[in-house]
C-alpha cells in the first residue's frame, strides 16, 4: 500500500518523538585515560557514547558490567597474606598464594569503593564471575592402584601431608581425605558467594563453573553424586547447592534469583531443568542461559565437559547434549536477531603455557570453532576465566578475524600475576528505529590492577582496549581489531600486559615457559591466507615461531 505524504510526516514525527523520550542522549565525557597508566584515578568516565567525528551527540543504549575469575580463596589459612606482586609462578600443593580470606575481603572492599565514588568503575548492571572461587588446595586421593604400589611408610607420610594441607587434626585413610577436601573446598566457595552476595548486595551477580570448584575432584562434575556415599555428617553435592543453602543466593547461577517471564525483567535467568526440555539449562551439569538486556542473552557452559585435562572423566553424553544445548541456543539467538555473550571457565583453543598443547579434546574444540564462525554475527564476544593472565585471544578463519575471546585475570597471584577484574561497556545502536536497532558490541573494556602502596590495597588502570590495541582508528566493537593500525605486533602487545602489571615477572621471564598462542586459526584455513598477517612481524617470544609453524605443516 502506497502511503499518503500526510501519513508519512505522522509517521516521522512519531518515530522522533519515541526516540527523543524512549532513549537517552549522552553528552560528550572526556576519556581520561592512557595506555598504560599505574597512578591518577580519573575524574570521568573511562567510557562514553560521545564519538567526536559527530556534532556531540549520539543515541544508543549502553551498559557496564564487571567480571572477575580465580579467586582461589583459602579460608583455612591464617599465615602470611597472599603477594600482590609475587616473584614467581607456584606449582603444587599447598599454594601461599591462593588469596586468604583477609585479603579477598580487602579486595572485595576496594572495588565496592570504586564503584561507590565513580572514579574508577561505573556502577555495572551486573557481575560474572568465571569460576574457581575455591583454592588449590586439597589432597590428592589414594586410588586402590596407588595403595598397591605404595608402601606402608609412603602412604603413612601421605596421610600426614594431608593433614597440612587440608587443616586437619588427624587423617586415617581414604575416606577421611576425601571429606576433608569436600569439607575445605566447600567452606571456601561458601566464603565466596556469602561474602560476593554481602558486598554487592544492589548488583545481581552470575556464577560460571571452574575446574576447581568441583567438590570432590579437581576437574571434577559440577554434581557429584558419589559424595553422598560417605559416612558421617551431610556435605553438600554442587557448588549451586551451596550458593542457595549456604552461601544466600536465591539461585545457584544468579544472586538474585529472577526467572525470565513476561514482562522481560533483566537481569533474569532462564527457567532450568524443565522436564524433557533439551532448551533448558541443568543445575545437575552446570550450564545455563541467562537475558542480560532485551535482545542480549547470556550462555554460560560447564568448559570441564569438554576439557582436554586427563583428570575430566565426564562421559561423552554429558559433553554431547551440552554442545547441541549450546548449538539450539546460538540458533535461537539467530533466530530471533539477539546478541549473545559466551562465558565459560576454561577457554577455547591452544594453552600458552603448555606448548600449544589444545585446552579442550576432539571433536568438541572443533564443533566449537565452527560454531563460532557460523555464528560469529550474534556473538558480542567470548569471555573465559582459568589463564590468570591478561591473555587476548583472536579467531580467525578463511573470512578473517572472527571473534576474541577474552580473559578475566585472577584475583589469586597463584601463577605470578598480579591480582586484577575487568570492566566492560557494552553498546547499541538505536537510530533510526528502535525496533531495528543493531546487535550488542562490546564498545571497549579496560583492565584494573590491584596495587598495594604503603600498606594500602588500591585500584589502578593497567589499560583500555581502544586506546591500547586501536588509538589510531576510530572502532565501535573491539571485533574490529583488524583493522587497527597497531604499532607493534599483537603478540608484542600482548604480551606487554600480560602479567597484569607485575614488575617481579615480567614477560622477558615468562619466554622458556610460554608458548604464546594469541592467534587461533581455524583449521580449514589454507596456507599462506592471513588476514591478520601484518600482527606477525618481529614476534618476541622465542618459542611462538615453532609454535605457529605447526599451523602450516
Amino acid at each position: 500500500m502506497i502511503k499518503s505524504p500526510r501519513n508519512c510526516i505522522i509517521v516521522s514525527v512519531l518515530t522522533l518523538l519515541t526516540l527523543f523520550f524512549s532513549t537517552t542522549i549522552y553528552t560528550s565525557a572526556e576519556n581520561d585515560s592512557s595506555g598504560s597508566e599505574k597512578k591518577a584515578a580519573p575524574t570521568k568516565p573511562l567510557f562514553s557514547s560521545y564519538d567526536e567525528g559527530s556534532a556531540g551527540l549520539s543515541i544508543s543504549e549502553h551498559f557496564y558490567f564487571l567480571g572477575i575469575a580465580d579467586m582461589h580463596v583459602d579460608t583455612g589459612r591464617e599465615t602470611k597474606p597472599m603477594e600482590i606482586d609475587p616473584s614467581s609462578i607456584e606449582t603444587g600443593t599447598p599454594r601461599k598464594n591462593d588469596a586468604d580470606e583477609k585479603t579477598f575481603n580487602k579486595m572485595l572492599g576496594t572495588i565496592k569503593n570504586a564503584i561507590s565514588t565513580r572514579r574508577m568503575i561505573k556502577k555495572p548492571d551486573f557481575i560474572i564471575v568465571l569460576g574457581d572461587l575455591a583454592s588449590h588446595n586439597r589432597c590428592k586421593e589414594l586410588a586402590p592402584d596407588d595403595l598397591k604400589k605404595l608402601s606402608i611408610d609412603a602412604v603413612k607420610e601421605h596421610l600426614k601431608n594431608c593433614q597440612k594441607i587440608t587443616y586437619a587434626t588427624e587423617i586415617k585413610n581414604n575416606e577421611d581425605i576425601i571429606k576433608r577436601n569436600v569439607t575445605e573446598i566447600s567452606r571456601d566457595e561458601e566464603t565466596v558467594f556469602k561474602t560476593l552476595g554481602e558486598t554487592f548486595k544492589d548488583i545481581p551477580i552470575f556464577y560460571v563453573f571452574g575446574n576447581n570448584d568441583g567438590l570432590r575432584l579437581v576437574e571434577g562434575p559440577f554434581k557429584d553424586d558419589t559424595i553422598n556415599d560417605l559416612k558421617g555428617p551431610d556435605l553438600p553435592e554442587s557448588p549451586y547447592e551451596i550458593a542457595t543453602k549456604k552461601g544466600g543466593w536465591k539461585n545457584g547461577f544468579l544472586s538474585t534469583g529472577l526467572i525470565c517471564g513476561d514482562p522481560l525483567l533483566v537481569p533474569c535467568i532462564d527457567p532450568i531443568d524443565i522436564k524433557d526440555d533439551d532448551n533448558s539449562g541443568s543445575t545437575t551439569f552446570g550450564y545455563y542461559s541467562a537475558h542480560l538486556k532485551p535482545k542480549l542473552k547470556l550462555v554460560a557452559i560447564n568448559s570441564m565437559l569438554f576439557s582436554a585435562n586427563p583428570k575430566n572423566k565426564a562421559p561423552e553424553d554429558q559433553a554431547d547434549k551440552q554442545l547441541a544445548w549450546l548449538e539450539k541456543q546460538l540458533a535461537s539467538a539467530h533466530d530471533k536477531k539477539e546478541s549473545v555473550i559466551i562465558a565459560t571457565h576454561i577457554p577455547f583453543g591452544k594453552n600458552v603455557f603448555d606448548k600449544g598443547r589444545k585446552y579442550l579434546k576432539e571433536p568438541y574444540q572443533t564443533k566449537l570453532n565452527d560454531l563460532v564462525v557460523k555464528y560469529s554475527k550474534n556473538i558480542t564476544g567470548i569471555i573465559c576465566g582459568h589463564v590468570h593472565y591478561e591473555e587476548l585471544k583472536i579467531m580467525e578463519s578463511q573470512k578473517g578475524l572472527e571473534e576474541i575471546i577474552i580473559s578475566i585475570p585472577a584475583m589469586s597471584t597463584a601463577e605470578g600475576n598480579a591480582p586484577g577484574i575487568k570492566e566492560f561497556h557494552l553498546t547499541k545502536g538505536a537510530f533510526p528505529y528502535l525496533s531495528e536497532a543493531g546487535p550488542w558490541k562490546i564498545d571497549n573494556y579496560q583492565t584494573l590492577s590491584f596495587v598495594k602502596e604503603e600498606g594500602l590495597l588500591t585500584l589502578n588502570r593497567l589499560y583500555n582496549f581502544k586506546d591500547y590495541y586501536c588509538p589510531n582508528n576510530k572502532i565501535d566493537d573491539i571485533k574490529e581489531l583488524d583493522i587497527c593500525n597497531l604499532d607493534a605486533p599483537i603478540e608484542t602487545k600482548i604480551a606487554e600486559q600480560y602479567t597484569m602489571g607485575n614488575p617481579h615477572l615480567d614477560e622477558k621471564k615468562l619466554n622458556p615457559v610460554i608458548g604464546g598462542v594469541f592467534i587461533e586459526i581455524q583449521e580449514k584455513v589454507k596456507e599462506g591466507f592471513r588476514k591478520l598477517g601484518t600482527f606477525f612481524a618481529k614476534i618476541q617470544f622465542s618459542s611462538l615461531l615453532d609454535t605457529l609453524a605447526t599451523f602450516y605443516s
